[in-house]
Formats: structure tokens, sequence, C-alpha cells
């Protein structure tokens, strides 16, 4: 069973209208954190790399309000790791930019951009297989779908608030050596992903107190 062509096409607007200013938005971070990196400009590159972790949280709380619907839990868990993905892709490109274009000269700069590249194509694997669930129309396999996926929200919450937090400690964020655009480019990603889960977990929990909601 698929979804009515009235929905799939009702959902792809949507996407459109969420979509296309991240996008946007993405595209030109990425320019001045490359300009950044090559100038040395640590404050261009922390404000750039700030705006886009906004800009993901602001969609993401559009998203949550655009499927307001109690059944529209697992619609908005495809947007959120939808998202998700291009944030991962959009860090690979931040650090390939900056560390293999730009000049930036730090050896494991390519590591990690291979490691959110991987990540993001976990994501649109995920991804995939959340369209197959939503195509089929079962409740019960869409309701443990949606179990499972706050339960590994929760857990990616405690992961990336504990690696902030050990960044910080650890004195990450005001380090002179040429990985402090990469510790922009994660604490961007972890702040992004971070409140993805938490818009998740918090619309599937209101919806399953609300039943009218």
């Amino acid at each position: 069973m698929t979804l009515p062509r009235s929905d799939a096409t009702h959902d792809r607007i949507l996407w459109l209208d969420l979509a296309r200013p991240l996008l946007i938005s993405g595209g030109m971070t990425l320019a001045v954190l490359t300009f950044a990196a090559a100038a040395q400009n640590k404050l261009a590159a922390a404000g750039a790399a700030l705006i886009f972790a906004l800009h993901v949280v602001v969609n993401g709380l559009r998203a949550s309000n655009k499927y307001a619907g109690r059944d529209e839990s697992l619609s908005l868990l495809r947007y959120t790791t939808g998202v998700s993905a291009y944030v991962c892709a959009w860090s690979a490109a931040a650090l390939m930019f900056a560390y293999v274009l730009a000049g930036l000269r730090w050896q494991h700069g390519w590591q990690y951009a291979l490691a959110f590249a991987l990540a993001a194509a976990g994501f649109v694997a995920y991804f995939r297989r959340l369209t197959k669930i939503s195509s089929s129309a079962d409740p019960a396999t869409s309701s443990a779908a949606l179990k499972n996926a706050v339960r590994l929200s929760i857990l990616e919450v405690i992961a990336i608030v504990t690696t902030i937090a050990w960044m910080t400690l650890s004195g990450k964020f005001t380090t002179s050596r040429d990985d402090w655009l990469a510790n922009n480019v994660f604490l961007a990603a972890g702040v992004a992903c971070l409140s993805l889960s938490v818009i998740l977990a918090s619309h599937y929990y209101a919806s399953a107190r609300d039943p009218q909601r």
C-alpha cells in the first residue's frame, strides 16, 4: 500500500517550503566558512557556523508546527532525519573546503569529513527505510519505528551534550591550533542535531499526552 497521491503531493510541497531556505543558508554559510578559513578569520567562521545551526533550529521548529497533527510524528521523523543528513553533508563539505581547498592544515580534517559523509549516508539509508514504513501505512510498524527513533534521539542528546561539555572544558573552542575551524563545525553540527532530536521527542510526547492534537 502506498500513500495517497494527494498526501504525497502535499508532503513534497511542504518539504520544498521548509527546505529551500535551509539549502540557501547552507550554501551561503559554506562560502563564508571557506573564505574565513583562507583568511584565518575565526570570528567570521564562528558566525557562519552559528547562523547555520540556528537556522536548522528555527527550521525544525517550523516543521514541528507544520506537522502539528497527532498522526504526523512519522512525517516529522522523516523530515528531521533528512535534515540531519543535510547537516552531516554540510559539515563534511565545510571540513573539506577548509582543510583541502582553503589551505588550513590539520591532519585529521579529511578524516572527520569522511566520518560526517558516512553519517550523512547512514541518515539517508534510515530516511529511505522510514519512507517504506510510511508507505506501508501499517500503524504497528509506524508506532514501533517512532518509539525506537525517540529512544535513539534521547541517547543522541545525551551524547552530544556530553561531547560539547567535554570540548568546552578541554579548551577546544579557544585553541590556537588549526583545528579551530573544525571545532566550530563540530559545535554547529552538534547543536543542530541536538535540536532536531529534542523537537522530535517533544512533538512525540506532546502528541501522546494530547489525544485531540
